[in-house]
């Protein structure tokens, strides 16, 4: 009875480490081809000088030449999984270098010179996602509550993000979801967004194309088992913050950037959670705004026009590592 029951014990915790070599290798393989699934990412970026223009209520206020690099890390941890249930945080950090040269001002009331300064800015976020049935149709229900500050005394921007996600159709070489995003913050452009996801896995298997509305589309070969090329087009956006010391403007501002990225880039899985990637390409700014940090979106004072620019990008990334908890 004793060697029965040892037995019985051993086969159920050998076919529970099984299922649990298929749960992370599923997960590593989601990872590769979705970023936004990986335990963290190291980053520098580097925006080639391009020009640039500000109006202050609509008149010219400057023209000159902008460079930027960019120092990132973001770093996502499971904090409980029960059910259908889970929560998991995040935490990132943005380090901007601005170097604005070639000045040339037209507001004597207001004189801009040349500029080299950094701005830094650290996030969080905790996410709630539940997953469900709707309409005999699988759902995900998510929330995520979000802060923004460039000190440690405070939190100087607080958004919430609610979605709502049917996958429609999986398959093993195509899968479709749809929903909707709402977005409670005062800098978003707009406050509802469709979710769209296409996904399709062409010939051989190797090569994938991604179509993931509003933030990218993309192609992908894989070209040796731990190498990825991909060319494609990313949206995102960045937030930093400012404070002033020219009245009667005002003293303490936000900076919100939408940004549009193009081009190919090359990532090699160096082992089993490390991966290297170069990214580069033209780098376009959709629309950059400075208002006061109370107010909203539409209420900004100074809009920058810069023109399109080279970019390069280097980044090292984890696969997940850490296990929820129950």
């Amino acid at each position: 009875m004793g060697a029965a029951l040892s037995q019985t014990l051993a086969k159920k915790t050998e076919t529970k480490v099984n299922v649990d070599s298929i749960k992370r290798v599923y997960l590593d393989q989601a990872a590769i081809a979705y970023p936004i699934l990986r335990q963290g990412a190291i980053s520098t970026e580097f925006i080639d000088g391009g020009n640039t223009t500000a109006n202050l209520y609509g008149n010219p206020l400057y023209k000159g030449k902008l460079r930027l690099t960019r120092e990132k890390a973001n770093f996502n941890v499971p904090f409980s999984q029960w059910g259908h249930n889970s929560l998991v945080g995040s935490f990132s950090y943005v380090n901007q270098h601005y170097q604005i040269d070639q000045v040339q001002d037209f507001n004597p009331q207001f004189p801009v010179k040349d500029m080299n300064f950094n701005r830094q800015t650290v996030g969080f976020a905790v996410t709630f996602s539940h997953n469900d049935s709707l309409f005999h149709s699988p759902v995900i229900y998510s929330s995520t509550l979000a802060g923004l500050t460039d000190q440690l005394s405070t939190v100087e921007k607080v958004s919430y993000l609610g979605s709502i996600v049917f996958p429609l159709k999986r398959t093993a070489t195509h899968a479709f979801t749809i929903g909707v995003a709402v977005i409670l913050d005062r800098s978003s452009v707009i406050p509802v967004l469709p979710v769209f996801s296409y996904w399709q896995k062409f010939g051989d298997g190797k090569t994938e194309l991604f179509f993931d509305l509003p933030s990218r589309v993309s192609l992908r070969r894989q070209v040796t088992p731990n190498s990825w090329v991909s060319f494609g087009t990313e949206l995102s956006s960045s937030y930093s913050f400012f404070s002033l010391n020219q009245p009667p403007l005002p003293q303490d501002v936000s900076s919100t950037q939408v940004e549009l990225k193009t081009g190919p880039s090359y990532e090699y899985r160096v082992t089993k959670k490390l991966i290297l990637g170069v990214y580069g390409g033209l780098f376009s700014t959709i629309d950059s705004r400075l208002a006061k940090r109370t107010d909203s979106w539409n209420t900004y004072f100074v809009q920058n026009k810069n023109s399109t620019t080279p970019f390069v990008n280097f980044t090292i990334s984890f696969l997940p590592f850490f296990r929820q908890g129950k």
